[in-house]
């Protein structure tokens, strides 16, 4: 694989379909080359890192490459080290990123919209298993069963149904 034309192309992004894929594939296929410690490519380290600098192609080739997303398999060598240390930066905002909890995000108003949505998933089962025509009393207590194991519902009565 000519990893030099590889990189060259994906650093002009624009001009090829595909980019993506393109990228992820030759990250896995460069970082495997410097795990088996491909001569051929340790002079290109310098030029990888840069194109990872580069907008989005460093979240795309954490996708290839889990030791950028900080799991560690066995031993790395010298070339992948390199570029780990010269991600350093990339990959501590990745995972600043990565550590938003739902709790940020527990407002009034997603609270009301959860609910909201909830509610709406609620009837359009009741409208898909029930057609809308009138209900037996064994339907009743099977849809009286499936609304008391929703996340979140709120009790039913059972004089309501």
């Amino acid at each position: 694989m000519d990893f030099q034309a590889d990189l060259e192309k994906l650093s002009r992004r624009p001009k090829i379909d595909g980019w993506a894929t393109a990228m992820q594939l030759t990250c896995e296929s460069f970082w495997q080359a410097l795990a088996n410690g491909n001569t051929s490519t340790l002079h290109l380290v310098q030029e990888f890192c840069r194109m990872l600098h580069q907008d989005d192609s460093f979240d795309l080739a954490r996708l290839a490459i889990p030791e950028l997303r900080g799991f560690i398999d066995g031993q790395l060598t010298t070339a992948q080290q390199e570029v780990l240390k010269h991600t350093h930066d990339l990959r501590e905002t990745s995972n600043n990123r990565s550590c938003i909890t739902q709790n940020d995000f527990d407002t009034a108003a997603y609270r009301e919209e959860k609910d909201i949505l909830l509610d709406a998933e609620i009837n359009r089962a009741s409208v898909l298993i029930h057609s809308g025509g009138a209900l037996d009393p064994a339907s009743a207590e099977e849809i009286r069963l499936w609304l008391d194991q929703r996340p979140g519902m709120k009790k039913v009565k059972r004089d309501e149904a």
